[in-house]
């Protein structure tokens, strides 16, 4: 019944998962948003599914300075897209849903599909640029990351499409690297 099936899911994932996400942010003002940015450098990755971008995340995760999310706590595999509310998720994680609506085979979203989207390119032209989403995925964040660490690790696949947003979203930080990995096809 339903309590085997959350017990299957506080398996897999913490008891965090039954937090509403506004449970889950850090109160961060303007000043705390400028100290988050001045005293970190964050990096980013992305890639395509299945393409080996957890892989090294759990690699880079391992070194003593970098504050990874824990690969359990509300996401599948550490990814940051699960674990905020401001950033569009381009329909991952809702295959298994979409598949039962007329016509979801042809929208450009989900798995191995978002990137066709053109809306789903993201730049730092996106209405989504504003010293508020900076402030709210900072927040979001902030509370499922280690802040004495100076080096912030989030991956989420999409990123690829996403990252000219992200890099002016986070700009006034020391700095701000991406790691992509590219698959080749066989």
């Amino acid at each position: 019944g339903s309590g085997t099936i959350l017990t299957l899911i506080m398996r897999r994932y913490s008891s965090l998962i039954l937090l509403p996400p506004s449970f889950k942010r850090l109160q961060l003002d303007e000043e705390g948003v400028a100290q988050l940015l001045s005293e970190h450098r964050f990096v980013l990755m992305g890639g395509p599914h299945r393409g080996g971008t957890t892989l090294l995340w759990r690699l880079i995760a391992q070194h003593p300075l970098v504050s990874a999310f824990a690969e359990t706590a509300d996401t599948d595999y550490g990814e940051g897209a699960f674990l905020q509310t401001v950033l569009p998720r381009f329909g991952v994680g809702t295959e298994a849903m979409r598949q039962a609506m007329p016509g979801a085979a042809s929208q450009p979203s989900g798995l191995g599909r978002y990137a066709f989207a053109p809306e789903a390119h993201l730049t730092e032209r996106s209405h989504l640029l504003s010293n508020r989403t900076r402030a709210r995925l900072l927040s979001e964040w902030g509370y499922h990351w280690n802040l004495s660490r100076p080096v912030l690790l989030e991956k989420t696949p999409t990123n690829m499409v996403s990252s000219r947003l992200l890099q002016a979203l986070l700009a006034p930080a020391q700095a701000v690297r991406f790691v992509f990995i590219s698959v080749r096809p066989l």
